[in-house]
């Protein structure tokens, strides 16, 4: 007798993954940019904007940065397509080394006006700011998605 509700139990669930979680997953699948994908480039990229050393750490946790490390999300799918989400890697690992450089941290200043004053070294952050913003579609998504800076006890030193 429990042969047949196992296996009716077993359908069920075919038919539930194939038409509700499947598509999710293929939905997913299509717009995913993966750190082990990028690594290389982010860290290049990181080192450049700091100024020296760092690591990139794989976590899924919002702050940006601590010490000389930054963090990243294993994957990214925020965004519609594998640019955007590409595109988001390259921004967070940007502001991440720049927090480092100028060891900026949460309570500060907020995220949007400690990048205003990079405009001068790197010109073209606004745009990349703008045109992210706007494929996300509001601005409390993309601040959220970008990360926080870290808290004063989680970088060695004293801000500048």
């Amino acid at each position: 007798m429990l042969d047949w509700e196992e296996n009716l139990f077993i359908g069920l669930k075919s038919l539930h993954r194939r038409f509700f979680i499947r598509p999710k997953e293929q939905q997913r699948a299509a717009v995913r940019s993966t750190l082990k994908e990028h690594r290389g480039a982010l860290l290049y990229l990181g080192r450049m904007i700091r100024g020296g050393e760092l690591l990139l750490f794989e976590t899924d946790d919002l702050t940006l940065c601590a010490n000389e490390r930054i963090f990243l999300p294993t994957e990214m799918t925020r965004g519609a397509t594998v640019e955007i989400n590409r595109a988001l890697y390259e921004l967070r690992t940007i502001v991440a080394a720049l927090a480092i450089r100028h060891k900026w941290t949460n309570g500060q200043s907020d995220l949007p006006t400690l990048l205003s004053t990079c405009t001068e070294d790197l010109p073209g952050l606004p745009e990349k700011i703008d045109f992210l913003k706007h494929a996300l579609g509001s601005d409390e998504e993309f601040w959220n998605c970008l990360g926080r800076l870290p808290d004063l006890s989680d970088i060695a030193g004293k801000p500048e």
